[in-house]
């Protein structure tokens, strides 16, 4: 876990840091998330919102920790993504991506922070906006990135998955 003085505790304020440290706490098997079944009882848009940002935790801990399978495990079958760099892929073109950046860079991290999260009124969709960064070490020294995003979910059979993600470099 980085400590109280590093770059993830600084970008990742009150809430949202409590929850990768939760989600890092407990590492998840690939193949199945504690966070993904969602009760039905807890169907409110806030309780929604709350599970789409403890989900995005869990992502975010599995990018902490170079598992491309607990990363994937968040996409549907119609995943679609626009990087930073405005280039596209779909599922399998990100797995293939996460795995060559684990290992073309050991300390790669990326933080997505959600800002909002706006419920459908059926229920079955949301999105989610907010704020990205990411660092990683080359021999050229130190790099970082950050900018803005935006994310589709989907609730298919009880399942909250990504459906499509948007990302935007700023910087």
């Amino acid at each position: 876990m980085p400590s109280a003085a590093s770059p993830v505790r600084d970008c990742l304020k009150g809430r949202a840091f409590r929850q990768l440290e939760l989600a890092m706490a407990a590492p998840l098997s690939a193949t199945h998330s504690f966070w993904v079944h969602m009760p039905s009882s807890a169907s409110s848009p806030d309780a929604v919102a709350d599970h789409i940002r403890a989900l995005r935790a869990e992502s975010n801990a599995a990018i902490h920790r170079h598992d491309v399978g607990g990363v994937v495990s968040m996409y549907d079958a119609e995943y679609q993504i626009t990087t930073g760099d405005g280039s596209f892929g779909d599922r399998t073109t990100i797995t293939d991506a996460w795995a060559a950046e684990f290992a073309r860079a050991p300390d790669l991290l990326y933080i997505r922070m959600p800002q909002e999260i706006e419920v459908s009124t059926t229920g079955s969709r949301a999105a989610e906006t907010g704020a990205w960064s990411g660092s990683w070490t080359t021999a050229g020294g130190k790099h970082s990135t950050r900018g803005r995003y935006a994310a589709h979910w989907v609730r298919t059979r009880g399942v909250w998955k990504l459906r499509a993600e948007l990302f935007v470099t700023l910087r």
